[in-house]
């Protein structure tokens, strides 16, 4: 449904389980049909034991029809995501074109990484390293739980990642009506 191509990305190992179920549960529900996706394809583990199939390798994603990023957080996010080359390239490309990236807790730092949150307000993770490399990428951390800074939607409390789903979904929603509009008007001007 929808016409939105929603990547949802997470470590292999350590992910925070409640963001990734809650981003399983809210899109899904909402009629969004999200790619799991991992550093690499197969079983993952969360820090506090949730087992998930990752469909797809970050390796192999195709950025091309690509409308939106969710990268969840946890302890593995700084080992596996913060530095990742083809993750790093998929946020820009999909913020580049006006797509929606959005990122839980720890999961802001790959946006900064990518170079995306220069002069934006984000939720602020309370964790030395994270509000490091936030502020190292130009972002003004905020105390509250969720944030959003144009087509960008982090949050700071797993405690509101439904809160924080629920922003996305409405945005994603918004952003398929709006192509949905577009589309009928092409298709009236090319008759």
């Amino acid at each position: 449904m929808n016409g939105i191509e929603l990547l949802v990305v997470f470590a292999p190992q350590d992910f925070r389980d409640q963001e990734l179920l809650c981003a399983i549960d809210v899109l899904t529900r909402r009629g969004f049909t999200p790619v799991l996706a991992s550093t690499r394809s197969g079983t993952t583990r969360g820090m506090v034991g949730t087992e998930l199939e990752a469909a797809v390798a970050l390796d192999w994603v195709s950025e091309d029809t690509l409308d939106a990023i969710v990268v969840i957080g946890g302890t593995g996010a700084q080992v596996h995501l913060w530095h990742h080359p083809t993750l790093k390239r998929l946020v820009q490309t999909v913020h580049g074109r006006g797509g929606l990236v959005g990122a839980g807790t720890s999961a802001a730092a790959v946006l900064a990484q990518a170079g995306v949150l220069q002069g934006r307000e984000v939720a602020g993770f309370d964790h030395p390293d994270t509000l490091h490399e936030l502020r190292d990428g130009g972002a003004r951390p905020q105390d509250r739980a969720v944030v959003v800074s144009g087509s960008i939607v982090t949050l700071s409390d797993e405690s509101q990642a439904t809160a924080w789903l629920e922003t996305i979904a409405g945005m994603l929603e918004g952003f398929a009506a709006a192509s949905r509009a577009s589309n009928a008007q092409h298709s009236e001007f090319s008759t």
